[in-house]
């Protein structure tokens, strides 16, 4: 069904070129025209006056679902950061199944204190929070596009994101750092 779909449709759009290269090479052939994900530019921007603090505070925003995102893979890399640096933070924004096992977790690896689970949060909440993070953080196993990636970086916020599809278009030396999927070694470093 999704093969005659693809293939009878007049045009397709994606938001990557790494998702139109996978549909591809399933046999979902078409005309294809990559549109990234558009972002508010209006709200999310670089702020004007940056308030500077001793804190390093580190943000990730996603769905928490585990298994893509990787959000105990976060957590435990983080961990091992803050063993070692009691100044950093870490700012867990999104709400969904995965929640409160992911905050369980949070308190058995003792980091009540340093992690805050602040759930979802309205764009206007958001923009404001990205613009006080240090680095936003994506450790997703797969994405098509993430566009809270795209809203970190119109608010001049540094990445540190997976080596996989969708985001490797976007992220390179000179607005963050690009790491291997379930690599918590390279996760730690760069943190």
């Amino acid at each position: 069904l999704t093969k005659r779909t693809v293939n009878n449709a007049s045009a397709i759009v994606t938001v990557s070129n790494d998702l139109k290269n996978k549909m591809i090479e399933k046999g979902l052939n078409n005309q294809y025209t990559v549109i990234s994900n558009i972002v508010d530019t209006e709200l999310f921007n670089i702020p004007v006056d940056i308030k500077l603090t001793d804190t390093v505070r580190f943000i990730h925003v996603s769905s928490l679902d585990d298994t893509q995102k990787n959000v105990s893979g976060i957590l435990r890399s983080f961990q091992k950061v803050y063993n070692q640096f009691n100044n950093t933070e870490l700012i867990v924004i999104g709400d969904g199944p995965g929640r409160e096992s992911l905050q369980e977790y949070s308190r058995e690896l003792g980091l009540t204190e340093s992690v805050h689970f602040l759930g979802e949060k309205t764009n206007f909440e958001l923009v404001n929070l990205l613009q006080q993070a240090s680095a936003f953080i994506l450790f997703s196993n797969y994405e098509t596009q993430a566009i809270v990636l795209i809203e970190s970086l119109c608010c001049g916020t540094p990445v540190i994101a997976t080596n996989v599809a969708g985001v490797r278009e976007y992220i390179n030396s000179e607005n963050g750092v690009l790491i291997e999927p379930q690599n918590t070694q390279q996760l730690i470093s760069s943190m």
